[in-house]
């Protein structure tokens, strides 16, 4: 049980890194000219100017992928706290 646990994990942090199209986590320079924003699903720092976005309670999140904004969109309470 413990094996098919650690392998579902494994899976899932995969299945994150192939669907996330940004760029890893970071940290943002003084060079950089556009300030970043995190994915609230995969916690990736990406610009907003290129990314896709959701409202939810008056605020605007911004995502790396589809399939994270799908994420987001089908369960807001579980990544906004």
């Amino acid at each position: 049980m413990l094996r098919f646990v650690i392998l579902s994990l494994m899976l899932l942090t995969f299945s994150l890194g192939v669907y996330c199209k940004g760029e890893p986590s970071a940290p943002v320079t003084a060079e950089s000219s556009v300030e970043k924003v995190v994915d609230v699903v995969c916690k990736m720092k990406i610009k907003p100017d290129d990314a896709m976005s959701s409202m939810h309670n008056g605020h605007r999140y911004h995502f790396c992928s589809d399939y994270c904004k799908e994420q987001f969109d089908a369960n807001p309470a579980k990544y906004v706290k």
